[in-house]
């Protein structure tokens, strides 16, 4: 798992090539104004999910893992908090390939913040509850990125 500012994400190119193409469109696009939906970018490679979600709670928040892609994920109205925990430490459940993920009943050991301005990347070892927030509406833009 990383955190850090939008502005260092392209320092983080030399660990994850395709992070160049996320750079590149985050550049190019006005965030906030891109309604819900998919944008890709590099087809099935490199695409975008804005979404606006209800807030959940921490109890309400599943955890979830995928295998082939990594999530890059970017609050764009308010603090979100999402739970954490090293996959090693899941009870193994079903993967959906069609979808390319898995789903837990555990609990993460920790909870962290981003902040506006600041993105999470989550790779494949990183259980993450996403979607943490007081707020009733919480939009965000999550980047799923191949290795």
């Amino acid at each position: 798992m990383i955190i850090d500012t939008i502005t260092n994400l392209k320092k983080y190119i030399f660990l994850i090539p395709n992070i160049n193409k996320v750079v590149n469109f985050i550049k190019s696009n006005d965030l906030m104004s891109l309604s819900d939906g998919i944008y890709e970018i590099d087809g099935k490679i490199v695409y975008a999910s804005v979404s606006t979600i209800c807030g959940k709670s921490k109890e309400q928040a599943k955890i979830e893992t995928h295998d082939k892609m990594i999530d890059i994920q970017i609050p764009l109205t308010d603090v979100e908090t999402m739970g954490f925990i090293p996959r090693d430490k899941l009870t193994p459940m079903p993967y959906s390939e069609e979808n390319d993920i898995t789903f837990y009943d555990d609990i993460p050991e920790q909870f962290i913040n981003v902040n506006l301005g600041e993105f999470a990347i989550f790779f494949q070892q990183d259980g993450h509850a996403p979607g943490i927030s007081n707020n009733k509406k919480l939009k965000k833009i999550v980047f799923k990125v191949q290795l």
